[in-house]
């Protein structure tokens, strides 16, 4: 099974030269097909859908993938030299025996080595029980979470507390979303939240989130924990264009002030299209924070652009500054940098007191981490924020 034009490419095609030259070229590349496989091969061809074919075949057939893909580009475009697509062929394999599987089956499992290459961007996989336990997995949890959503139960927040390294002050709280499922126990963010990032899910989840710290906010006014919370955000919801007036009217109806929500992007989303939002939402009033900043390969180049408040550092700038020199000198220069563009700078993962000494010493606004807490729920963290501001005292 082979899959030779990627689905947004298709439906550019389709908007740009209609949906006739689409068929048109389909039906090239199956013809063209039968034509560099030959009548003396017991192949059947198969089109499941534009782009993507099925061949059925034995053991003995003589093409590889990447000659395939060669031998398809070259025999298109030498019929229609201006062509303006260019194949590149992702294929999966499943070897069975006649009889052995459903024909639903076989094709299934052909789909998921199919989807294995085309996501590892290689020619060429084979199936794989361990890929496919793993899509099965996947597709369990995304149907549990939406299940989660729509009857209201184990989805929670959690708090970890932000402290002025000047003052020793708790600033306001990062608020992170926790999954409690009735069998598979406790499950992470990392794990599911990627399952659903790009579907229509994740404004399911970014709207629970939402309302949820809301609420949390309201819960806490006049006492200890009335300080405020910053929610974690991915960035197709910050791009919607109504998002500034819907989360604004959300917390004028709730009876909350704006400066009592903060709004986090991760550092590693594409911040091309966010500007005018981010602006926005800036100007009514909400506190912009850039999150895990230094984590893979950070773009400097939009940080005197984007209207950012605070710059979390990512735990990976930090967390050896101790004992190595270069660490030391790299993160000296960022918050340096930071400070001077008039960034506030917030170093995440702090476990311990000599980093949070030699932070106060680079001049670091506030750090969040496990030497002041763990992330805790609500009722956790009052009992933590009494016992915090009991110590101060003494």
């Amino acid at each position: 099974m082979f899959d030779c034009l990627e689905l947004p490419h298709l439906f550019s095609m389709a908007s740009t030269m209609g949906l006739a030259v689409l068929e048109n070229l389909m039906l090239d590349v199956e013809k063209n097909l039968t034509k560099i496989i030959g009548d003396g091969q017991r192949v059947k061809i198969y089109m499941l859908q534009a782009g993507c074919f099925a061949l059925l075949c034995n053991e003995s057939f003589p093409w590889s993938s990447d000659n395939l893909s060669h031998k398809l580009n070259e025999k298109i475009h030498d019929n229609d030299p201006e062509c303006p697509v260019t194949f590149r062929v992702h294929s999966g394999t499943f070897h069975f025996l006649p009889g052995q599987y459903e024909a639903e089956e076989v094709i299934r499992r052909g789909v998921i080595a199919l989807q294995d290459a085309c996501s590892r961007k290689v020619t060429y996989t084979s199936y794989s029980y361990v890929d496919d336990a793993r899509k099965k997995q996947s597709f369990y949890l995304i149907n549990e979470l939406e299940k989660a959503l729509f009857f209201n139960t184990g989805l929670y927040m959690v708090y970890q507390p932000k402290i002025n390294l000047r003052t020793n002050v708790v600033t306001g709280f990062e608020a992170l979303l926790r999954w409690r499922h009735p069998s598979l126990g406790e499950i992470l963010p990392g794990e599911f939240l990627p399952l659903v990032e790009n579907s229509a899910l994740m404004d399911d989840i970014s709207q629970k989130v939402i309302n949820l710290v809301i609420q949390q906010v309201k819960e806490w006014k006049g006492g200890p924990c009335s300080l405020p919370i910053s929610l974690n955000l991915h960035i197709s919801d910050v791009n919607a264009v109504d998002f500034p007036a819907r989360i604004e009217k959300m917390i004028n109806m709730s009876g909350i002030n704006i400066s009592d929500i903060g709004i986090e992007l991760l550092e590693s989303q594409n911040m091309d299209n966010v500007y005018t939002n981010l602006s926005i939402l800036k100007e009514k009033g909400f506190m912009i924070s850039l999150d895990d900043f230094g984590k893979g390969h950070s773009n400097i180049n939009y940080l005197g652009s984007i209207p950012f408040n605070v710059i979390k550092l990512d735990r990976s700038i930090i967390q050896n500054i101790r004992n190595d020199t270069k660490a030391n000198i790299v993160a000296t220069n960022v918050i340096t940098m930071l400070k001077q563009l008039g960034y506030r700078t917030l170093a995440e993962g702090v476990e311990d007191g000599k980093t949070l000494s030699l932070l106060n010493k680079l001049g670091c606004d506030e750090v969040q981490g496990y030497f002041y807490s763990s992330p805790l729920n609500a009722e956790h963290m009052l009992t933590w924020m009494h016992a915090f501001n009991h110590e101060k005292k003494f």
